[in-house]
């Protein structure tokens, strides 16, 4: 068994126990996430080539018929890549490790108080505060589903990942927001797509639970609101995402 024996002093250390398949879960998700983006790329340069004529008599004009609701294809778009996250992040491959880590902060933020986070984990954290407050509120959560036994830590570890997934969301509405005056409705549901299902958000948020898509995100407002001279706000956003 891979373990990592958390705490300063030897008499109080305690062990967080880690999966015994995390180099063999790590070697068969980098394996899937290359064929994944190497599946994408082709797509994709088929189907900007196909764009400029590449192989047709007449370039193709839209990615979608020019009569679709745009209302009724974001739902579709947003409600789909929620869903599919959600069903990754409970059956598909895992990175149990880092999602394991995560939980245990949460849990000892929990245990010592909101305001004592730094105090409990002493050197046992490396993040700076704004995440870690994420995974407090995840662990106190599942502390209403403690008698749920190990559906209990099922539930954590989908509630440590909503975090990443719904920021994941959140990107796509500021992609269309962005968009919103600059395209025809069929390029702008195109664009949203082509980041909600993207390969690699999918597994690094759903399946790792990492922090990158929620970082992404605060940096992408940071600089839609700056591009709309909302500098305070801009600025606030910044800031928070140093803290992240």
């Amino acid at each position: 068994n891979l373990t990592e024996t958390l705490g300063t002093e030897p008499e109080e250390s305690e062990e967080l126990v880690l999966d015994e398949n995390f180099y063999r879960d790590v070697t068969k998700a980098i394996v899937i996430l290359t064929v994944f983006v190497f599946v994408a790329f082709v797509i994709a340069y088929r189907y900007a080539r196909a764009y400029d004529g590449f192989g047709r008599k007449e370039p193709l004009e839209a990615p979608f018929n020019r009569n679709i609701s745009l209302i009724k294809g974001l739902v579709f778009i947003f409600a789909a890549g929620f869903l599919l996250r959600v069903i990754l992040a409970l059956t598909g491959i895992q990175c149990s490790v880092d999602v394991n880590l995560f939980k245990y902060w949460g849990d000892k933020a929990v245990d010592g108080g909101f305001t004592n986070t730094y105090i409990t984990l002493g050197e046992n954290i490396d993040y700076p505060p704004l995440y870690v407050y994420f995974l407090y509120f995840a662990s106190l959560i599942k502390g209403q589903f403690d008698f749920l036994g190990e559906g209990a830590e099922i539930i954590h570890s989908l509630l440590v990942k909503m975090t990443p997934i719904l920021a994941d969301i959140a990107i796509g509405v500021i992609i269309y927001l962005i968009l919103d005056k600059r395209m025809r409705t069929e390029w702008k549901l195109f664009a949203v797509a082509a980041w909600i299902f993207n390969p690699v958000s999918i597994i690094n948020s759903a399946c790792w639970g990492q922090v990158d898509s929620v970082l992404a995100l605060i940096v992408l407002l940071a600089v839609y609101f700056a591009e709309n001279k909302k500098y305070l706000l801009s600025g606030l956003l910044l800031g928070l995402g140093m803290m992240l």
